[in-house]
């Protein structure tokens, strides 16, 4: 096969050597090449990323890390080793996909998963008003006027409780 010496067309820098047929799309047309610094700027780019929850002063902690894929196990694993301010542990993670395309100035989450609650126990109103904790009277009134059916309260490291959505998933 003939290499042929072609020029980005984007930047007009010199692009690299390719073959003849690598220049062709699949009707046969010429299309022209692109350096290596303008390809990235043209195509669609995605990266996943898992971000952990932890308790926080008046909300939580926040924790993003990039991950090859949706993988609750290795979200886990990952959530054991972190400690946020005060030796918060995590309570939650959940995954995000963020891309950029050809036409975007800035990436942009194009997919999430529901909430993973780990070290969490769920309970309801009935739950609440059985016990009948004094302490508990503000959360007994927040779920009533919210219209909360559920709620989930860690039971590892700091004492944490959050409404729980219909999509979400508690890990045992």
């Amino acid at each position: 096969m003939a290499l042929k010496q072609l020029n980005c067309e984007r930047c007009d820098g010199e692009g690299l050597l390719h073959r003849e047929s690598d220049c062709q799309d699949y009707l046969g047309d010429y299309v022209a090449k692109e350096c290596p610094d303008c390809v990235p700027r043209r195509l669609k780019v995605e990266q996943h990323f898992v971000t952990f929850y932890s308790p926080g002063t008046l909300v939580a902690e926040q924790d993003a890390q990039e991950i090859d894929s949706w993988d609750v196990e290795e979200a886990q694993k990952r959530a054991k080793k972190i400690r946020q301010r005060y030796g918060a542990i995590p309570y939650a993670f959940r995954f995000s996909t963020r891309s950029h395309g050809p036409d975007d100035l800035d990436s942009k989450v194009s997919e999430h998963s529901p909430t993973y609650y780990l070290n969490c126990k769920v309970e309801t109103l009935a739950d609440l008003e059985e016990r009948n904790d004094p302490k508990e009277k503000i959360l007994r009134q927040n779920m009533k006027s919210n219209k909360w059916d559920r709620i989930v309260t860690t039971t590892k490291g700091w004492k944490w409780t959050q409404p729980l959505q219909d999509d979400d998933i508690v890990l045992t």
